[in-house]
């Protein structure tokens, strides 16, 4: 990423062992998935997860969902390895180019936006807890 937006991968860091990457961290406990991303944004901005997924019938780019579907086709791509044709599916849209432009419109939107920026930061914080509750939960022998 660039334009002034700080690398999620720079937020991560700033939460972890000096010692410790992200990408450490995800290679032990594995990366956030795209439902651990998709319900944060969604509890986030109030919507029910369902909503993230495009309606073609009723195509309203101005709607809180849309907004929140580039965010969260933002975070994927910027958190896990998942491609731009697996999200689209996941989100309801006919190919990969809106994932490719949603997440390039995210990008240039949070360069400028302070309260995006922000947002994205407290989102990466919390898909990073969650990843690390992962951590926290015994397992089975």
């Amino acid at each position: 990423m660039n334009g002034g937006v700080r690398p999620i991968a720079e937020e991560l860091q700033s939460l972890l062992p000096d010692d410790m990457s992200p990408a450490d961290l995800f290679a032990i406990l594995g990366p956030p998935t795209f439902t651990d991303i998709a319900e944060e944004a969604a509890a986030f901005y109030q919507i029910d997860v369902a909503q993230l997924v495009y309606d073609q019938l009723s195509r309203n780019a101005k709607t809180k969902p849309a907004l929140v579907r580039n965010v969260v086709c933002f975070l994927a791509r910027e958190m896990t390895e998942l491609s731009h044709e697996w999200i689209a599916g996941k989100l309801g849209y006919l190919d990969h180019t809106s994932v490719f432009h949603n997440h390039k419109r995210i990008a240039r939107r949070a360069a400028h936006d302070e309260l995006l920026r922000d947002d994205l930061d407290i989102l990466a914080r919390r898909i990073f807890d969650r990843v690390m509750r992962r951590w926290d939960k015994p397992t089975c022998h």
